[in-house]
């Protein structure tokens, strides 16, 4: 998981000013084939862009992968006004899912406890390219943000 989170955080931060919605998901394409054999439909991965603006930092922007649920409430922006003191946005890309273990039962007890139970995972990551960095749903020229 650790491993898919970081592959979309590192291909978004990547860009220089501005990334597209269908760039994004080609991405969450990568991170799929990172959690092979997990069933595609069973992984969520979203991600946000947070800016700061003197000493507030806020989402500017966010997507996912159109899979159903959410990976978690929304994040503490507290931690984050350290990381941006040169004015430059962060990207923090997290992934869960629900794991079900293949030996969850030896001799007809329950070994694990409860046998399904949530994993995830989220990264914050720098811009390597540019200070600031916005997601377009099609067109930077449409001017419309990821939401």
């Amino acid at each position: 998981m650790t491993y898919a989170d970081s592959v979309v955080a590192d291909l978004v931060a990547k860009h220089n000013t501005s990334v597209l919605k269908s760039e994004i998901a080609n991405y969450y394409d990568a991170s799929n084939m990172v959690m092979a054999p997990t069933p595609v439909a069973t992984v969520r991965a979203e991600i946000f862009g947070f800016r700061i603006a003197g000493t507030t930092v806020s989402q500017l922007w966010k997507t996912d992968n159109a899979q159903d649920g959410s990976c978690g409430a929304a994040f503490s922006t507290a931690a984050m006004a350290p990381l941006m003191t040169a004015g430059n946005d962060l990207v923090v890309a997290r992934v869960c899912t629900t794991y079900t273990p293949t030996v969850a039962t030896f001799l007809g007890k329950n070994i694990l406890g409860q046998t399904p139970f949530s994993l995830g995972e989220s990264i914050t990551q720098r811009l390597r390219s540019t200070l600031k960095l916005t997601c377009y749903q099609t067109t930077v020229a449409a001017g419309t943000v990821c939401s």
